[in-house]
């Protein structure tokens, strides 16, 4: 297996059709997700905010959703999310590059998604992840 950086805050996001909304699927292994430890799988992602701040709706697209979770190398994004029975919160995490293990060595190129990456988010411009 090869090994690829990413830069982005390491979670899985998904679209829940019936419930017309973003949740979080899959927290990356030594992500700044699951080193912040606040974020659970199930949580549904509501806002995203960078230079803008960037309300989720029904007509939201998933590319967008990840698009906004990318940023350059040490860039904060924040995000509001609600987890079941407990409420809304928010997060801000700092993107940082980790290390994901990936059945490519094709990682870097914007158009060939390795198998285990594209589980954690689409690969960006130099193999980055959100």
């Amino acid at each position: 297996m090869a090994e690829s950086t990413f830069c982005g805050v390491g979670l899985k996001v998904e679209k829940d059709r019936q419930r017309n909304c973003f949740y979080i699927a899959g927290i990356a292994p030594g992500g700044p997700a699951e080193r912040d430890g606040r974020i659970r799988e199930g949580d549904v992602l509501l806002v995203i905010t960078n230079k803008h701040k960037h309300v989720l709706g029904p007509g939201t697209d998933l590319e967008y959703v990840k698009k906004k979770i990318m940023g350059a190398p040490r860039s904060v994004c924040k995000m509001v999310l609600a987890r079941p029975g407990s409420g809304k919160f928010e997060v801000a995490l700092q993107r940082g590059a980790f290390t994901v293990a990936t059945a490519s060595s094709s990682a870097s190129s914007s158009s060939s998604r390795p198998a285990q990456a594209a589980t954690l988010a689409p690969t960006a411009p130099h193999g980055r992840l959100p």
